[in-house]
């Protein structure tokens, strides 16, 4: 095996590890949109929990959202980014801030996400 062919399928190994099961990346959830078709996942919340918008999808379970996301009840369930503290938060800006929310579906419990001040 080459190098270059090596390098190739290291990366496309990454790629797919990055993927949820619909084709989209973390990349995919990230904040600043105004409505739903400016998110490749396609779905905009915005308002107080979602300050500057918010690309993100419906879930019924934690297992529909991305590695280190979680299904929150919010918005009839939605995923959001797991956190610990404010600093996990930081890449969604500044007015976003690390608390406990209710998940979505028969677990119940709470987690911990990245949510509006």
């Amino acid at each position: 095996m080459t190098v270059k062919n090596l390098a190739m399928g290291l990366t496309i190994t990454m790629a797919l590890a990055a993927c949820g099961s619909d084709g989209s990346s973390d990349q995919d959830f990230r904040t600043g949109c105004t409505v739903d078709g400016q998110c490749a996942t396609g779905r905009c919340l915005t308002g107080g929990n979602f300050p500057g918008g918010l690309c993100t999808r419906a879930c019924s379970s934690s297992a529909g959202c991305p590695s280190g996301w979680s299904c929150i009840s919010n918005s009839s369930g939605v995923c959001m980014r797991n956190c610990a503290t404010n600093v996990d938060c930081a890449s969604l800006g500044t007015q976003y801030e690390c608390n406990a929310e209710s998940l979505e579906g028969s677990s119940g419990g709470q987690q911990r996400v990245c949510r509006g001040r």
